[in-house]
């Protein structure tokens, strides 16, 4: 791994805790003079990611340091060296959506029945989405594909 956006993040933040940032879910982060986001969840970091930049145990490593996802709620511009602020007044509820199980555990930390939760619900939305967007369907399994990996858990029948 060369930088931090080798990590595939839109915006890196120098001088907020990690921390900071997870307990700031449902806040408002004001950046520059204008530009406010909404914290919405956790993000966490994938395999993809480690094996893109070939470096073993790198999804468990950046855990908790991984970032934050968030909702651009009136842009404007910013700049390098611009403040950045947890505003602790501005608060919206958010709906982290139908995670996996054990989504938001480290991948170590993980029990079996987290792990067949997400095969069967992964399973399920592909179902869906091939009567949606099968088009998208194979080009998620072709990004990972190109790390070795898939995206979509195999049917039995594919084993």
């Amino acid at each position: 791994m060369n930088s931090a956006g080798d990590l595939r993040r839109n915006l890196v933040l120098q001088g907020v805790p990690a921390a900071e940032l997870l307990e700031a879910v449902g806040r408002v982060i004001q950046m520059g003079d204008d530009c406010k986001v909404l914290v919405h969840r956790h993000c966490v970091p994938c395999l993809y990611n480690e094996r893109k930049n070939s470096c073993k145990g790198l999804m468990e490593t950046i855990w908790k340091e991984s970032g934050v996802s968030c909702q651009v709620l009136l842009g404007g511009s910013i700049h390098v060296g611009d403040a950045v602020k947890i505003l602790m007044d501005e608060t919206m509820p958010v709906d982290p959506g139908n995670q996996p199980p054990g989504y938001y555990v480290p991948p170590s930390q993980r029990t079996t029945a987290m792990w067949v939760g997400t095969l069967r619900m992964m399973r399920d939305q592909k179902k869906k989405l091939l009567e949606i967007d099968p088009r998208g369907v194979e080009r998620a399994d072709a990004s990972y594909g190109t790390v070795g990996l898939t995206f979509w858990p195999r049917d039995k029948q594919e084993s």
